[in-house]
């Protein structure tokens, strides 16, 4: 177990009143490690719930305001294919396919893109080239999320979509590319 705590004071004043508040957060990451390349992983902020940080208000008078929340955030394996296939056969990993899947984050294009934890699974090819195409080196995800997903095209209701996609991260042609695609498949009409 690791992580972060942090802890803020802040005193506003601006046209629309004061706000005075003393906010705390902290981060646990969690690891059960199964072997070199499989872990068990879980990640939970118990200090704020949606974003909304357990805080003291002293905008007018001393209020405790809670928002813990012990559950979890995420929790997934993950692992490759390729080193799980070597053990079995007694050999060194013929190949790499990084997997992993549960309750994960799927974060791209720096959380704009997205940035959710879903119910779901992903696999990569990492650090491949293609001389046909010139490209020096290329990663590409697929994923898959069948529940947890959060979009305003389905407001308030996290469990009225699945989905499935691509993310492809490409170094070529004197540049670097993200290309990226998504299909979300509405459940309920």
């Amino acid at each position: 177990v690791y992580g972060d705590y942090r802890t803020g004071i802040g005193i506003n004043r601006n046209a629309t009143g004061d706000i005075n508040n003393w906010a705390q957060r902290l981060n646990l990451d969690m690891d059960l490690e199964i072997t070199a390349t499989e872990r068990l992983h879980a990640f939970m902020g118990p200090l704020d719930r949606n974003g909304d940080y357990t805080h003291v208000d002293f905008t007018n008078r001393v209020d405790f305001v809670d928002r813990t929340d012990i559950r979890l955030d995420n929790l997934f394996f993950e692992g490759d294919a390729g080193a799980i296939w070597g053990g079995f056969t007694d050999q060194g990993a013929p190949f790499d396919l990084p997997f992993s899947f549960g309750f994960l984050p799927v974060f791209y294009q720096n959380g704009i893109w997205a940035n959710d934890n879903v119910i779901g699974a992903a696999v990569a090819l990492p650090a491949k080239h293609s001389p046909l195409l010139k490209w020096s080196n290329y990663d590409a995800t697929f994923f898959w999320a069948s529940d947890q997903i959060n979009s305003d095209a389905f407001a308030g209701d996290n469990n009225a979509a699945e989905f499935f996609g691509s993310a492809w991260f490409i170094e070529a042609y004197d540049g670097y590319i993200e290309a990226d695609y998504a299909f979300v498949h509405d459940d309920v009409g």
